[in-house]
C-alpha cells in the first residue's frame, strides 16, 4: 500500500494507492486506486476492486475495476470497464461496459 502526496508518472502498488495531492498518469493496483486532489489519468487506471477518485478528474484512455467510482466532477475519453461505474458530473466520451 502506497501513499504519497502527488504523482506524475506510473503509479503501481500489490495493494493499493493512495494520493492525496495531484496525480497525473497511469495507476494500477490488486485492490485499490484512491485520488483525492485533481486527476488526470493517461493511459490507464486499474484495480481489482475500486477506483475512487474525489476531485476533479480527467481521464484519457482505460480505466477498469469492479467500482469505478467519480464523487466530482468527471471527463472520461476512452474506455470504461467496470461491474458498477458511478460518476457524478460524469461527461463520458467513448465506451462504458
Amino acid at each position: 500500500m502506497g501513499k504519497q502526496l502527488n504523482v506524475y508518472g506510473l503509479d503501481i502498488g500489490a495493494i493499493g494507492n493512495i494520493t492525496t495531492g495531484e496525480f497525473t498518469g497511469s495507476a494500477v493496483s490488486g485492490i485499490v486506486n484512491v485520488t483525492n486532489g485533481p486527476t488526470m489519468i493517461t493511459g490507464f487506471q486499474i484495480a481489482g476492486i475500486g477506483n475512487f477518485n474525489t476531485a476533479e478528474t480527467t481521464i484519457y484512455g482505460l480505466q477498469i475495476s469492479g467500482l469505478n467510482l467519480h464523487s466530482a466532477g468527471a471527463s472520461i475519453y476512452g474506455l470504461q470497464v467496470g461491474v458498477a461505474n458511478v460518476g457524478v458530473a460524469a461527461d463520458m466520451t467513448g465506451i462504458q461496459v
